[in-house]
């Protein structure tokens, strides 16, 4: 029964009501009784008391004769509804209203509530009579003549049974006003439940309605502040899911495409050497060179997806090795560079004399130059150029850095796009123009020059070629391995 929120939540609303609500109840009408409508009758009780006090307090001779007694009981009967009693200075009864006290005439009549009081007080208490058998509001009203001498005690009761009777339709009030309350807070509660488990409920159908096709679902961010949030959260997961989806799909189309044209290249190369080709030693070595220019951009990408897989599934791991600038950029990037001239696009090389090595992980570098080397070849066409810096770049408060820069006069990277293109599958509008791109590459470059304590930025103006930088840290001849 309790397996549900919303049955909880109306549950645990509407049991405090069930559990609380008699008990007010209860207290409500136990404090209108004895506090309200009891010391309400006493006090009426002592107001007339009072009078009968006044009434009676200049005929001294009625206070030792029972007959004059009760020919004041009978003046003063019609007038008072309650029981009137009165009493000598030793508290004999002299005369009473009630039938039933007839008979007990020159009793000594117990005043405990005025014993308890100063003579001169009136004092009143709730009792139970031993002669009615009930429960009475009982009041003692003290007479005294000129010189401050009592007289007697004017008693006066009322049955506390009548009260009852004037607080019983008070009761049914409050009982269904209690009632009413109880069934608005189970309406409420059950709103509320059903405001709470609505939300959760259309999430849930959204959870469980989530497809590898289809993504695009979101559910309404209504309800309280934490369902709102929950729904935003659910909303934002859903949003990257399909990014993420869509982006997965882009790598895979631009990963068939630059597959396919690379094998197809080799394909066609190939088939020129089985028809002949190789009868040209000229055409031998433009094919052979094209083949290894096509295996060499299939190694690049082989090399991306395997560091793709790395850092999503694993610590990146360097192994930094004393690297020379110069063995760098003219024989291990020798094959990019080769690329580039076979396009026809000047190749400028300029780079400092006595660079001094750097530590880092020479594949890692390698891939990195290789992707910007790879983009510029890509990006320029056969009658631009491409210019290959290396620097020594000192800095007042911080280690020297070694600069790689690889500018092109290709049609360069938008202003807004500088900061997206590294980012992981971001394809910028040159390559959603038409131009191969997985979207991989200058993201696991950046990635790679962080890694290594170092920065790749880029500087370019649309139509005016890109300056892409590398930045890495130098370290002194002695560090330790």
């Amino acid at each position: 029964m309790l397996q549900n929120l919303k049955t909880r939540f109306g549950v645990s609303h509407i049991l405090p009501v069930l559990a609380l609500a008699p008990i007010l109840g209860f207290v409500l009408l136990y404090l209108l009784e004895s506090q309200y409508f009891i010391a309400n009758l006493a006090t009426e009780l002592i107001g007339q008391g009072k009078l009968v006090e006044v009434f009676l307090r200049d005929d001294p001779a009625l206070w030792s004769d029972p007959a004059l007694a009760r020919r004041a009981i009978d003046r003063l009967h019609e007038s008072v509804s309650s029981r009137i009693m009165l009493l000598d200075a030793e508290h004999h009864l002299l005369a009473s209203s009630h039938e039933s006290d007839q008979g007990r005439i020159g009793e000594v009549i117990a005043l405990n509530q005025f014993d308890a009081m100063p003579k001169d007080q009136i004092a009143w208490q709730i009792a139970e009579s031993s002669h009615l058998h009930q429960r009475i509001v009982d009041v003692a009203v003290p007479v005294f003549d000129s010189n401050n001498t009592i007289l007697g005690v004017v008693r006066l009761s009322q049955r506390v049974s009548g009260i009852i009777e004037r607080v019983l339709p008070l009761r049914w009030f409050v009982v269904g006003a209690l009632l009413l309350a109880i069934t608005l807070a189970t309406l409420l509660a059950l709103f509320l439940a059903r405001s709470l488990s609505l939300p959760l409920a259309r999430l849930t159908q959204a959870v469980t309605g989530i497809q590898p096709y289809d993504l695009s679902k979101s559910v309404p961010e209504t309800g309280p502040e934490e369902i709102r949030t929950l729904a935003s959260s659910f909303n934002q997961m859903a949003r990257r899911l399909n990014d993420a989806e869509t982006e997965k799909r882009h790598l895979v189309a631009s990963l068939v495409h630059e597959l396919g044209t690379s094998l197809g290249g080799v394909k066609v190369a190939v088939q020129a050497l089985q028809r002949g080709a190789g009868k040209d030693h000229d055409l031998v070595v433009e094919l052979a060179d094209g083949i290894r220019g096509q295996v060499d951009h299939l190694g690049l990408i082989v090399n991306d997806l395997s560091l793709l897989n790395e850092t999503q599934q694993f610590e990146l791991i360097l192994r930094p090795q004393w690297i020379d600038p110069n063995d760098l950029i003219y024989n291990k990037c020798w094959a990019y560079l080769h690329l580039i001239k076979q396009k026809g696009i000047t190749l400028i090389i300029a780079m400092d004399k006595d660079l001094p090595p750097f530590r880092a992980d020479e594949t890692r570098i390698c891939q990195i130059l290789g992707n910007l080397l790879h983009n510029a070849w890509k990006f320029t066409p056969a009658t631009g150029r491409v210019t290959v810096t290396v620097t020594r770049q000192k800095f007042d408060h911080q280690p020297d850095h070694i600069r790689f820069q690889i500018a092109d006069t290709g049609p360069g990277v938008a202003v807004e796009e500088q900061d997206k293109i590294f980012e992981l599958f971001y394809r910028s509008q040159l390559v959603r123009s038409g131009y191969m791109g997985s979207g991989i590459g200058l993201a696991l470059a950046r990635r790679l020059a962080v890694a290594h304590g170092g920065t790749l930025t880029v500087q370019s103006q649309p139509e005016q070629g890109a300056t892409f930088s590398l930045d890495l840290p130098l370290e002194a001849r002695g560090s330790a391995d």
